[in-house]
């Protein structure tokens, strides 16, 4: 059971709902200033936003494995969220706010835009909207004999005249209680609570303008008039799910047989009024500015605008993981190409020691699909040693490389393959490219392999690091992108010498994506790295980090130059502005390492995983866009967007060239022009009729003196403008 409260802000307990029939449960819903619905869901469906202006839904942005199911907006707009996250731009973008080594049991924020969150070290407050912090109050030392040494915090409220109300637990019968400061934190008065059962994940306080107070534990809801000094217990007959206090002082709660009001002056349960969706499993309950009454159940939005008479339904999206296992593999599956949109290959395999001594053995694994996934073939292969990379000239032709050096060679579609390369050296190669009549291989210690005559011999091309080589992508014969440990390494010679553009400050690097328009995109444990000057230079973006957890991706697939996917453990991340911003969601705790992605159009993606499923989605992972083909040319996206997007030029601050990503819902004539700090044009980079998607544009500042610019984006009914820095 959860307590809302329309106008005194409250805690909200951190936990999640979750329909025992399988179906999207509505956890919370919240309203900006705009009216726009935000509805925190269960994990399967994730954190949605319904713009009142038409946009229609569209998922929030957010780590699956924080549960976003309470939001908080301050006056300014800005928008908050459990373990602190902050968003000032309506969730598309979020920033973990607390320092490294600290975590909140709960939060609030008060009438003045001040934010409070609890955890068993005290209580802390910020001014800034979270950019700082101080402690107000100190942890509480648990002086019973039942572990542990300090008390739990929590939750924690703020009424309507600023009174805080902490809830402390000692974790042993009976020792229950709360804390209220009336003079901003500065001194804390215990309060005696002998009929509050104890701690738990769900409790939260509420508090009406008529001076009521309200504290809900598990399914029991309790009810002060005395701002917490005495206490009575009010239930009505149904299970309650969720408690929501309106400004008239009137309390609403959801239950499983739909709505019921309570006035605070009834202390039974013959005050409890059924008002609508009788029968219904309801799980939250919320009112807009505009005195609209919502309420979420299974699968249904509901809505009424007569106090509850009548409702009627809106559906809203449900997306789960999106991801379904094809086939299973009898061992882990490293590579993954397709060299068609139908025809694709996957390969893998193991190694074990007999009796735990060396030599190991081991075996090869190769599947092949002809139907973009959907059905995969038996083991194409039986050798003693596993497969880490494959790369494909055509449909007919491939390689694949592996342990201690082991190359095979395929020329007729995977039917048969020959050993090019025994499994006999001490090296393992672990990726192999193909590109304009060379296959370049890379593998542990630095080595590089290259072979001009289709692989059936192999020269030795050393990178000049003794790193672990992961992947390497190819441009043309000549000119290719290399991976391993923290570097990223360059050749425009064949292979012949190598130079580090670039080495990362952190994590390991561990695959490389060229995009239609030659940038390229690198991700690894805990970064992603861009080039949009074909591997020359490179600036880091650390967009798919969330808090102070590093967010760990493995692979990257594009389709064009702006519509991506990323995967790593449990997870896939979804770019549609060219990696600029991603949105992350969950694939699943049984997928604990997925190793590769693929993706073949807008929709459809295929990856693996080191256990060996092979996995594919046709939704994009689950992300609710709507996604289908655009006609058009040049560096024109393939999604289509449901809302007018101006993306921050990357790199930013930028040496003579960055991009600027933007997108449309609906044709439109589109402007984007180029202002320097006198407001007066420099520049015009877009002018036209455009159709609906994402377009990437490239800025040449090379002839332009260092300094302030400003780029403007404007459509037939909008207009927006951001800043950008050159720098040579």
């Amino acid at each position: 059971m959860n307590i809302r409260n329309a106008y005194a802000i409250t805690s909200l307990l951190i936990f999640s709902i979750t329909s025992l029939c399988g179906q999207p449960v509505i956890n919370s819903i919240t309203f900006d200033t705009k009216n726009n619905i935000y509805l925190n869901c269960d994990y399967n469906t994730g954190f949605l936003r319904f713009n009142s202006d038409g946009g229609g839904w569209i998922r929030i942005p957010v780590d699956s494995q924080y549960q976003f199911n309470k939001t908080v907006f301050t006056r300014n707009g800005y928008m908050f969220c459990p373990s602190i996250f902050r968003s000032i731009d309506s969730g598309m973008t979020w920033q973990y706010l607390l320092p490294i080594d600290q975590y909140a049991n709960d939060f609030c924020i008060d009438s003045l835009d001040h934010i409070y969150y609890v955890n068993d070290n005290g209580a802390f407050r910020s001014t800034d909207y979270g950019d700082h912090w101080e402690q107000i109050m100190g942890s509480i030392p648990n002086n019973e004999t039942y572990p542990p040494s300090v008390a739990t915090l929590g939750p924690i409220g703020i009424d309507h005249d600023g009174t805080i109300f902490i809830g402390v637990d000692f974790r042993f019968p009976g020792r229950w209680e709360f804390r209220r400061s009336t003079d901003n934190g500065t001194s804390w008065t215990p309060i005696n609570a002998t009929n509050i059962w104890g701690w738990s994940y769900q409790m939260e306080f509420a508090f009406s303008s008529n001076g009521n107070m309200f504290f809900q534990q598990q399914n029991i809801l309790f009810h002060s008039r005395d701002r917490g000094m005495n206490w009575e217990e009010i239930s009505p007959s149904y299970t309650v799910h969720y408690v929501y206090v309106h400004k008239s002082g009137e309390i609403f709660v959801a239950t499983d047989n739909g709505i019921y009001e309570y006035t605070p002056d009834g202390i039974n349960s013959a005050a409890w009024k059924q008002i609508g969706l009788a029968g219904k499993n309801t799980y939250t309950f919320a009112v807009n500015s505009k005195d609209k009454f919502y309420a979420g159940s299974d699968s249904l939005l509901y809505t009424s605008t007569d106090h509850g008479l009548t409702w009627s339904g809106i559906g809203f999206p449900f997306f789960s993981d999106g991801w379904n296992v094809q086939t299973k593999a009898s061992s882990g599956l490293y590579d993954l190409c397709f060299p068609t949109k139908n025809e694709g290959f996957a390969v893998g395999g193991y190694i074990y020691y007999p009796d735990g001594n060396y030599p190991p053995e081991g075996q090869s694994t190769v599947l092949k699909s002809t139907d973009s996934g959907t059905t995969w073939s038996n083991n194409l292969v039986n050798y003693s040693a596993p497969l880490y990379g494959v790369s494909f000239k055509d449909s007919l032709n491939g390689i694949a490389v592996g342990y201690l050096g082991l190359v095979i060679k395929t020329s007729d579609g995977g039917s048969t393959f020959k050993v090019v390369q025994n499994a006999n050296g001490s090296i393992n190669l672990n990726g192999v490219a193909y590109k304009d009549g060379t296959y370049l291989a890379v593998g542990d210690g630095g080595i590089v392999l290259k072979s001009t005559d289709e692989g059936e011999t192999w020269q030795n091309k050393m990178s000049g690091t003794n790193l672990s080589l992961q992947r390497i992508k190819s441009f043309n014969a000549d000119t290719a992108i290399a991976v391993g440990g923290n570097q990223i390494l360059y050749t425009t010679n064949g292979a012949d010498s190598w130079s580090t553009p670039i080495s990362a400050t952190a994590g390991i690097l561990n695959d490389i994506e060229i995009l239609n328009d030659g940038s390229v995109i690198v991700v690894g444990n805990g970064s992603i790295w861009y080039s949009i000057d074909r591997g020359r230079t490179w600036h880091v973006k650390q967009s798919i980090n969330v808090g102070s957890r590093v967010t760990n991706f493995n692979s990257v697939s594009f389709y064009s130059s702006t519509s991506g996917i990323a995967v790593g453990n449990n997870k896939y991340a979804r770019t549609l502005d060219a990696g600029n911003t991603w949105i992350i969601g969950p694939i699943g705790q049984q997928f604990p390492q997925l190793n590769r992605v693929v993706m073949l159009d807008t929709v459809t993606a295929i990856a693996v995983s080191q256990s060996g499923e092979i996995l594919v989605t046709k939704t994009g992972g689950g992300v609710p866009f709507t996604l289908t083909q655009v006609n058009g040319s040049g560096n024109k996206g393939s999604d289509i967007p449901t809302e007018i997007y101006l993306s921050q030029n990357y790199p930013n601050p930028f040496n003579y060239s960055t991009m600027i990503v933007f997108s449309i819902p609906r044709p439109s004539h589109v402007t984007l022009q180029v202002f320097n700090i006198l407001g007066q044009r420099v520049g015009q980079l877009v002018s036209g009729q455009m159709e609906t998607g994402f377009s990437r544009v490239r800025f040449d500042g090379s002839t332009f003196a260092s300094g302030i610019y400003f780029y403007r984006l404007q459509t037939e009914n909008h207009t927006e403008s951001k800043k950008m820095i050159l720098m040579k």
